[in-house]
């Protein structure tokens, strides 16, 4: 597939008519542009389509063609491709919650360097909870995202915090990380430690999350919250089809007969609500 097929087939999954200039605009509108339409979800994981698939070619079929998300390691090695083909400079990027251990490999994330105005930003698709906009790589200074506030905090070292404070006050440090580079198959052993383990946060349950303009919204086996106006409300999913109905109309994701027919794969009512 050349480049031009591949933005093209991206740009229409994340509805996006323009191909966006290569500057920080150009990079906040494909972010904001792809939580809005690609959500963060594990069903892959949960109906034992593992390991996942990293490589180019399978994303793009699963989060472009087939219409699907992923989790972090998917949805940013994909947003790099993306990036690099349309001529930014992508550096991928490591880090971890403090309270989650310290394996640097927990979560992925990029750096999008502008030499010619001397200005770096972070940028992520795939945390969960994700940041609205990238961030500018200033020390100290709080940052709007269009919904929260963000800051990088430095404690030496080249050890950094993404800390987030929401509209009610509260702070808490998104992931901590330091400025080491790295290449797509360094993340592997990480990936398919939380896909096939056992006791991995994301196989105790499914969870699947996406932007919308009020917020996010979040369904798991047993509830599925999102906004009416500005209240957020939790709704109960008392069976299996509400689920899947739930799944495809807020998310736009419809499972095949290779997943709902599977005898090695989750059910709905076998995991007691036990996601993210």
């Amino acid at each position: 597939m050349d480049d031009f097929e591949f933005i093209d087939g991206y740009l229409d999954r994340i509805d996006l008519p323009m191909i966006p200039t290569v500057d920080p605009k150009g990079l906040a509108l494909l972010q904001t542009s792809h939580l809005r339409h690609v959500p963060f979800e594990n069903l892959d994981i949960m109906f034992n389509k593992v390991p996942l698939r990293l490589d180019t070619e399978g994303l793009y079929e699963k989060i472009v063609v087939n219409k699907r998300g992923g989790i972090c390691y998917e949805q940013n090695m994909l947003f790099a491709t993306v990036l690099e083909r349309l001529g930014f400079n992508v550096r991928r990027m490591a880090s971890h919650h403090p309270l989650m251990g310290r394996n640097q490999y927990d979560h992925m994330f990029l750096l999008v360097d502008f030499p010619t105005i001397e200005e770096t930003w972070i940028s992520d698709v795939g945390f969960g909870n994700n940041n609205l906009a990238p961030v500018k790589f200033v020390v100290g200074d709080w940052q709007s995202d269009m919904r929260d506030m963000l800051k990088i905090d430095t404690f030496g070292n080249g050890v950094y915090d993404l800390v987030r404070r929401d509209a009610l006050g509260d702070e808490d440090v998104m992931y901590e990380f330091n400025l080491t580079s790295h290449v797509d198959t360094d993340y592997r052993p990480r990936c398919d430690s939380f896909s096939m383990d056992a006791d991995s946060p994301f196989r105790q349950g499914p969870i699947i999350s996406l932007d919308s303009i009020e917020g996010r919204i979040t369904l798991s086996e047993r509830h599925f919250k999102h906004w009416v106006g500005n209240e957020k409300v939790e709704e109960d999913i008392t069976s299996a089809d509400q689920f899947y109905q739930t799944l495809e109309e807020q998310f736009g994701i419809v499972l095949g007969d290779d997943y709902l027919q599977s005898d090695n794969a989750w059910h709905w009512g076998e995991s007691g609500d036990k996601g993210l």
